[in-house]
């Protein structure tokens, strides 16, 4: 090693390094750039989530629930009792959003009965009320419908008369327009030239964006109306709340409309009062959370900034020092990233924040380098010195976190090798490339360094206490650990990353209740080997869910809207059934009877793709996640289509779970070349995260635990028996005092907390290998209290912030470090370590 560290030598190392850590930086560059960041958490998340799935089906699964949203905002402008001014208040709430620039309209179909006259419809598609009928009806029973339908004022009906002469399809299409939670309104604000018009009734000029556009109420109540946007890409991640000032601004735009129309027919004072508009959507959450976040870290990170910059001036007392300190830790933090970029295509955001962490660890290579610099001048004696400490804390550090890599979670394992790699890049900076920057080193001592230097080795230790204090202590830190443990709460912590704004939330929950929308999170996915099995099981679960009184939920799927062949068939046998009683009658008063449809197997059935043609498709098609097409062409093993459910709460989803069991009956398709069993799976995405969530939290844990047994091994190695426990007690004890005191507080261990304890963990291994091998060494002592205060600052001062993941992150480095330090100050040797 010495020949290593000699002057020859140590220059061609730092030319190899700068050549190494060059490849290696390029190299992620140039990955990252095609590539960026990954923002979703479902990134730091295993491939397979959804483990009932099979691996395709899944990624469709996830493609429909997590894009099918992500850009829509929907608001609802509801003035109650006052219609005309809610239009009013619609119109100059949609121009101020259009007028931004940061939305656009976003086309909401609603049925036009014309674009209906399905092919092959007539006597196929029946209302569960008309199929019962028909099963029961007398003669003189379809007589009157026949009647019924004859003198309709509305006219012949959707196929006429001869095809459907009782009316059912008419009826069918009626149901379902109906249970479309938005209907189609006129808007009497708006000319015929998508002017606003005045109280006198004249056209006002409007934002040129505002063409006429289709006014939807939501259904049987005129007085609240529905707006859909689309935010244009970007808009929300900016971090600086235009999404969130729009909206607001385009709420005062609605109200000084009202005021403007005020004492005009159909308008009061008391509308603008009443006026209520809520709005929801990824995009909002999305732009509240990172405008918050912006906020949090420029305020948190403006103090730390401060503190660390105070802090590390009055230790080093030149700044050139502080600049050397923080590049030795930004080359090593870009050379970890690098090597992780280099094996992984992407990189999870939250894994990138993580890594910042070993800062927290790196910054104490640099500061016990320059905190030598004044008694030891010449830098490649002082290398020479100093390494061996260094390379046992640096590597130790890194097996803490190296341990991750075994997991098979490829978060873990992007944050393992990431931390692990920037730890010892960083040692291998601080040894090979600080030596020829040392002329803007400290060359004497601050105030601040003599006095920690004359005062910390003074400390007590734990053997110099009084028997009786001895005793209180051990008895205290029993106590406090037994009752922390025995009270700690373990959770998840899928909602710490989530900052939702109480008034977002309350918006969210109306508008889902007011417009029935699905929920994302709970799903049905059939499964089968043509479209048919699948619509046959998709009828049989949605009778199971509406046989269940408590099941109160409303499900969107294609089998309402698509048969299955044996029911059009039966369908239709019962329509050429009734039609065949009625055509004596038929022909006495029109002179033809009607057509008849074909009860037959073979005869043309309605499909799939003919009603998702409709417009029926724009509120349907997220519904299909493969076809037989699909599975022709080879891209997909089976037919697949989703059931969404809106209003599930927490007692319904056993009864959902047991639901799967609906398909148990059913046989493979015999029309398929390849026997595929037909299956329902319940997709729970929620319950499917915080499982993984607390596997993670759990792999973290035992990581820690196996990391601690490598520190053991090395302890013993460099101290021997006697002394290895030093060495070991603080980190120890720091990450037992951390979780106790979450216990005591009341406060969840979650994943985040865990993932504080490896920073923990990795500091109270430094710190004890430091006191150990230099108990009485002053210089050391400060060093190590300089880690302790920028640690604290970098990453404690994260406690203050409101974003639960981050404040949980925070808390603990506060708890477990100051544990750390003084465990670690408590049992260092009398003697220095030979």
């Amino acid at each position: 090693m010495r020949s290593l560290f000699g002057p020859r030598s140590s220059a061609l190392c730092a030319l190899a390094l700068a050549i190494v850590f060059g490849s290696i930086i390029l190299c992620g560059l140039s990955k990252f750039t095609r590539k960026p960041f990954d923002t979703q958490l479902l990134a730091l998340l295993p491939e397979r989530l959804m483990e009932e799935l099979s691996p395709e089906l899944e990624a469709r699964v996830k493609a429909k629930l997590t894009t099918a949203e992500a850009d829509r905002v929907t608001a609802l402008v509801e003035v109650p009792g006052n219609p005309e001014a809610a239009r009013i208040a619609r119109r100059a709430f949609l121009t101020s959003l259009l007028d931004s620039g940061l939305f656009a309209t976003e086309p909401v179909e609603t049925p036009n009965v014309k674009a209906l006259a399905l092919e092959n419809a007539a006597g196929r598609l029946l209302t569960a009320e008309d199929r019962a009928f028909l099963e029961n009806a007398s003669s003189a029973a379809l007589d009157e419908r026949l009647a019924a339908t004859l003198l309709n004022p509305a006219g012949p009906g959707i196929l006429g008369i001869a095809r459907d002469p009782l009316g059912l399809y008419d009826r069918w299409v009626l149901e379902k327009v109906a249970t479309l939670p938005v209907q189609e309104a006129e808007d009497s604000a708006v000319g015929a030239s998508g002017d606003a018009k005045a109280s006198d009734g004249t056209a006002t000029e409007t934002s040129p964006n505002s063409a006429p556009d289709r006014v939807l109420a939501v259904r049987g109540r005129d007085d609240a109306l529905v707006v859909t946007l689309r935010v244009l890409s970007g808009a929300a991640e900016t971090g600086e709340g235009r999404v969130g000032r729009a909206l607001e601004e385009a709420r005062r735009s609605a109200q000084n409309a009202l005021r403007g129309v005020e004492g005009a027919e159909g308008t009061d004072a008391a509308a603008v009062s009443s006026l209520r508009i809520d709005a929801a959507g990824v995009p909002l959450f999305t732009d509240a959370a990172a405008t918050r976040a912006r906020d949090e870290l420029g305020r948190i990170g403006a103090f730390s900034t401060a503190g660390v910059l105070i802090f590390a001036l009055a230790f080093f007392g030149r700044v050139a020092t502080l600049v050397l300190l923080a590049g030795s830790v930004a080359a090593g933090f870009a050379a970890g990233l690098g090597v992780a970029l280099g094996l992984f295509d992407s990189l999870a955001l939250v894994t990138f924040v993580f890594g910042a962490t070993l800062i927290g660890v790196a910054v104490d290579y640099g500061a016990h380098w320059f905190a030598f610099a004044p008694s030891m001048p010449d830098p490649i004696a002082r290398r020479w010195a100093l390494a061996p400490g260094l390379f046992a804390a640096a590597l130790s550090s890194a097996l803490a976190y190296g341990v991750l890599i075994a997991t098979p979670l490829p978060g873990l394992r992007q944050m393992g090798i990431l931390a692990a790699g920037g730890l010892l890049a960083t040692l291998a900076v601080v040894l090979f490339w600080l030596p020829y920057a040392d002329r803007w080193a400290p060359r004497r001592d601050t105030r601040l360094v003599r006095f920690l230097e004359a005062r910390l080795p003074r400390l007590p230790r734990f053997g110099e206490l009084p028997r009786l204090g001895q005793v209180a202590l051990a008895l205290a830190a029993v106590v406090f650990l037994t009752v922390g443990a025995a009270r700690i709460e373990w959770a998840s912590g899928i909602r710490d990353l989530q900052f939702v704004p109480a008034g977002l939330a309350e918006a969210q929950t109306r508008l889902s209740a007011a417009l029935k929308l699905p929920s994302p999170a709970q799903v049905f996915v059939v499964s089968g080997a043509t479209e048919d099995a699948v619509l046959a099981t998709e009828e049989k679960l949605l009778a199971a869910l509406r046989a269940d009184p408590t099941l109160d939920i409303h499900p969107l799927a294609l089998a309402d809207y698509v048969p299955s062949a044996a029911r059009q068939t039966e369908d239709a046998r019962l329509v050429r059934e009734a039609l065949l009683r009625i055509t004596p009658r038929m022909t006495e008063v029109l002179g033809a009877g009607p057509q008849l449809p074909d009860p037959s197997p073979e005869a043309p059935r309605i499909t799939t793709d003919a009603v998702l043609a409709t417009p029926f498709g724009a509120a349907l098609g997220h519904l299909r996640l493969t076809s037989e097409a699909d599975v022709a062409a080879g891209t997909e093993k089976t037919v697949a289509h989703l059931v969404m459910l809106s209003d599930v709460r927490a007692e319904h989803l056993e009864k959902l779970r047991a639901l799967e069991s609906v398909a148990g009956a059913s046989e493979p398709d015999a029309s398929a070349t390849a026997a595929v069993a037909t299956r329902v799976r319940f997709v729970n995405l929620t319950a499917d995260m915080e499982t993984i969530l607390t596997r993670y939290r759990n792999r973290v844990l035992e990581s820690a635990l196996a990391g601690f047994g490598l520190l053991a091994l090395v302890a013993l190695r460099l101290f021997g028996i006697s002394n290895a426990w030093r060495a070991l007690l603080p980190s120890l004890f720091g990450t037992l005092g951390a979780l106790a005191a979450f216990g005591w507080a009341g406060i969840p261990v979650t994943l985040f907390t865990t993932l504080a304890i490896v920073l923990v963990l990795g500091l109270g291994v430094d710190y004890g290998i430091f006191l150990t091998r230099s108990p009485t060494d002053g210089r050391t002592a400060a060093a190590v209290l300089f880690s302790g205060v920028t640690t604290l600052l970098s990453f404690g001062l994260l406690a203050a912030s409101e974003t639960p993941a981050l404040a949980a992150f925070g808390w603990t480095v506060v708890y477990g470090l100051c544990l750390v330090w003084t465990v670690a100050q408590l049992v260092r040797p009398r003697k220095p370590f030979a």
